[in-house]
C-alpha cells in the first residue's frame, strides 16, 4: 500500500471515513479530495478496515474493500499487485450488477467456448464486437496473470492498455 495511489479515471470514486476521493472531469462529479494527491498509506487505514469503491457512476459499480493486511515491499515486484481473486470483471457497460447478473448465464455459455450457433437462440441482435467482448468474458474464471499485466499496465500510466488487457487480451 505503500506504492497504491487513491486513483481511477473516468468516473469513478473512492469513499474513505466519509470523504471522497476523485479525479475531476469536465463536466463531472466535484470531489473533496484529488485522488491523485493521496496514497493509501498516508490515510494509516487499520487492519480490517473497509472503504467504498464505486465504478461507472452510470452502471453503478459499488465495491467493498476491506484492508486485509499491510506486507513488505519486494523491490523485484511491480505494484499493485494483485494476490488472489476469484471470477472475472464483467464486460464494460454492460449495464450495472442487476443486469449482468440477470445475464450471467448468457456471458457463462458465450464464454465457456460454445459457438455462436449454439447460443444464437439465447442472444438477440448481438453484433460482431459485443459478440468478441463477451466471448472473452467467462464470469466463472479468473485469471491473476492478466490482472497483474493490466496493474502493471495501470503503474506504466496505461489505463488504455490496463482496460485492453482485462477486456481484448486472449487467455494464456
Amino acid at each position: 500500500l505503500r506504492k497504491a495511489w487513491v486513483v481511477g479515471r473516468g468516473q469513478n470514486r473512492f469513499e474513505i471515513r466519509g470523504r471522497e476521493y476523485g479525479v475531476y472531469r469536465d463536466g463531472g462529479s466535484i470531489f473533496s479530495a484529488d485522488a491523485r494527491q493521496i496514497r493509501l498509506c498516508d490515510l494509516e487505514l487499520r487492519r480490517l478496515e473497509r472503504f467504498a469503491y464505486e465504478y461507472d457512476f452510470g452502471d453503478g459499480w459499488l465495491h467493498d474493500i476491506r484492508l486485509e493486511a499491510v506486507l513488505a515491499t519486494d523491490a523485484r515486484k511491480t505494484y499493485p499487485t494483485c494476490v488472489a481473486g476469484r471470477r472475472a470483471a464483467p464486460p464494460e457497460d454492460c449495464g450495472g450488477p442487476d443486469v449482468f447478473m440477470e445475464d450471467r448465464w448468457k456471458y457463462s455459455a458465450i464464454g465457456s467456448g460454445m459457438s455462436r450457433d449454439d447460443v444464437d437462440e439465447l442472444v438477440d441482435e448481438l453484433d460482431g464486437e459485443d459478440w468478441e467482448i463477451q466471448r472473452r468474458c467467462n464470469p466463472d474464471r479468473f485469471d491473476r496473470r492478466r490482472v497483474n499485466r493490466a496493474l502493471a499496465h495501470l503503474a506504466a500510466g496505461s489505463y488504455e492498455g490496463a482496460l485492453h488487457e482485462i477486456h481484448h487480451s486472449t487467455s494464456d
